[in-house]
């Protein structure tokens, strides 16, 4: 297993016997999370007696050919799980309806995974957010690519990273947004999926900093939208929090991380609410926000 940190970044290799009982499915039930010393399985779905728990091996959020291909080369398999025999007719490997040129799309597609392996290699993170951008220019461009889809989003997610590293703070936050409205819930559909809740996590904690701290070039870029920072800090903290426990665990250390960050926020007093016109509100304004700063 390849072992992270609570917020899934990659720190190592893990064996464990038991974990390595667990079958393989793209449409798996469960994921494998780590908190210090302890690997957590956390199921994403009622699990009917008798029925067998899952994981996924791979990013199964790739398309089918890609899929089928890694599972081959690293694990010996074809697999045929339910996402698998539909082969193509998924959300995974979706183009919009009377694409044409799909030997060009194919190319795009394929140039793109290139990209995400290239600059995973690459230490200048200056030289990956130039190399990040041309790509999702590219593919961009041509109009077939559902934001969900496989590179487009993983391209995405290691824009946000690149952007964090060169301290482009808007544009990551842009991005960001982008991911949290468009990406993850299509990708994710589960609330506490463990990925979706770290993203949203590394949203709201952006958030705080580019607030809290003298970012007087972000907060001028940002002013004009007038957005109400404190309401919407709330908003996705609280959603962070409602979610960790079943995403992490409820003793697990990223929890009582977002339960700390909670009440520092709170001040630890009386529950903190946000009247849903207000929030509304906040929300059209993400959105403007998002749409005028990210054109990719």
């Amino acid at each position: 297993m390849n072992l992270v940190t609570p917020t899934y970044d990659p720190v190592g290799t893990c064996l464990d016997t038991a974990i390595a009982c667990f079958n393989h499915a793209c449409d798996f039930n469960a994921v494998v999370s780590f908190d210090g010393p302890n690997i957590l399985v956390r199921s994403l779905r009622d699990i009917k007696r008798g029925e067998e728990i899952t994981i996924s091996y791979i990013d199964s959020t790739n398309p089918f050919a890609m899929r089928q291909a890694q599972l081959k080369e690293r694990y010996f398999f074809t697999c045929k799980c339910g996402l698998c025999q539909k082969r193509l007719d998924t959300a995974h490997d979706a183009f919009p309806s009377g694409e044409k040129d799909m030997q060009k799309i194919r190319q795009l597609e394929v140039a793109g995974f290139k990209t995400l392996e290239i600059v995973s290699k690459v230490q200048d993170p200056v030289e990956n957010v130039k190399d990040l951008e041309g790509a999702m220019e590219f593919i961009q461009s041509t109009q077939a690519f559902p934001l969900h889809r496989q590179p487009y989003a993983a391209l995405r997610q290691q824009l946000i990273g690149a952007y964090l590293s060169t301290q482009q703070w808007v544009k990551a936050l842009a991005h960001a947004l982008k991911q949290y409205f468009h990406v993850d819930p299509r990708l994710f559909p589960q609330e506490f999926h463990p990925l979706r809740v770290v993203h949203t996590w590394v949203l709201v904690t952006l958030m705080n900093y580019i607030r809290n701290e003298p970012h007087d070039e972000a907060m001028k870029a940002l002013a004009r939208y007038n957005v109400n920072w404190d309401a919407v800090i709330l908003i996705l903290m609280k959603e962070v929090a409602q979610n960790a426990s079943k995403s992490h665990g409820e003793s697990s250390q990223f929890a009582m991380m977002v339960r700390r960050n909670m009440e520092e926020l709170t001040g630890g007093g009386e529950e903190v609410s946000v009247p849903p016109a207000v929030a509304q509100d906040q929300w059209k304004r993400l959105r403007v926000l998002m749409v005028d700063l990210v054109p990719i």
